[in-house]
Formats: structure tokens, sequence, C-alpha cells
């Protein structure tokens, strides 16, 4: 007997993606397949398109696929903005994200739900759940965003983060894009 679906297990495919920059043709045929659960490394000298494949997943414009596709849950994202690749899931982090001084890892969350037309009321519990799943300090979620974390409660918090809007933004927005 097979295990049912995960019904927020989620499918990053790249075929064939070609990219260009500033006239110049960066990426040449990649091809990547991500499913929830696995982890995958990007590695290369410099200049060898590592940022240029990350900045075309997301869309930042200047960065032109040419050919290829690719997919989030069977969405094709080269025609959408980056706004629009958010609402269908897409989640980008940085290596050193910003530091937001006097706004909580958990107001910040109630104002993205809110903004998304989502119920701020049940965000609390629900990263709770989050911060306990990943082992995330309760009191960190209270704290300045980002600000004098160490780098594995940086990971955490952003972890967090993931788990609470990827599914309040895939409910209301997946299937409208």
């Amino acid at each position: 007997m097979s295990e049912p679906a995960n019904q927020l297990a989620s499918e990053l495919v790249i075929e064939g993606l070609h990219v260009r920059v500033g006239g110049q043709m960066v990426l040449n045929g990649v091809d990547l397949r991500v499913s929830s659960g696995e982890v995958h490394a990007v590695m290369g000298p410099n200049g060898s398109g590592k940022s240029t494949l990350a900045h075309a997943i997301m869309g930042r414009p200047g960065y032109e696929a040419v050919s290829g596709a690719i997919w989030l849950d069977g969405v094709d994202l080269v025609e959408l903005s980056p706004w629009e690749r958010a609402h269908v899931g897409l989640f980008s982090t940085q290596q050193y994200p910003t530091e937001v001084p006097g706004v909580g890892l958990e107001t910040m969350l109630e104002e993205a739900v809110a903004a998304a037309g989502g119920d701020r009321t049940t965000v609390e519990a629900q990263v709770v759940v989050e911060a306990e799943l990943v082992g995330f300090d309760l009191d960190l979620l209270y704290r300045s965003l980002n600000v004098d974390l160490s780098g594995g409660e940086m990971k955490r918090s952003e972890a967090v983060q993931l788990g609470r809007t990827i599914e309040e933004i895939k409910e209301k927005y997946h299937k409208a894009v």
C-alpha cells in the first residue's frame, strides 16, 4: 500500500534553461529538479552562473530566459513577474538577511498573512508550532527581525518564515496565477 501524497509537497523543475544577461549568454541548457525535503548544492567557480541561475528563477529584471522552462508545482514561472512567483510559493533567502529593528518576526508574519488576505489571528499559534519543529527559541519570535541572531538562529528563523508563509500563500494564490 502506498503512502498518501503530501498535500504541501512542492517541486521545482528547470528544463533546458538558457539565460542571457546584458547581451551575453550565461546559462546554456541547465536542467534541475528539486522536490520538497531534498537538499541540493549548486557549486562552481566564480562566474560559472550560480547567481544567474538564482536570479533567473526569481525573475530578476535583466535576466532573460531565452529558452527552456522553469516550473513550480506545474506553474510556468518564466513569464511571471517576481511578485507573481512569490504568490505561487517561490521563496529566496539571502545569506545575510536585512535586519529590521523594531519589527518582530511574528509581527512581520502577521502583516504578510494579512496582506495576502489571510487571518492574522491564526499566525501566533502556527508560528509557535513551526518554531518548535525547527528548534527556534520562542523568545526570538518577539525580538527584532534578524537582529543579533547567530547563523543557526538565522536559518531557523528563515525556516519558521517559510513554513508559515508558504502554507498561507499557496492556499490563497496557487490556483490564481
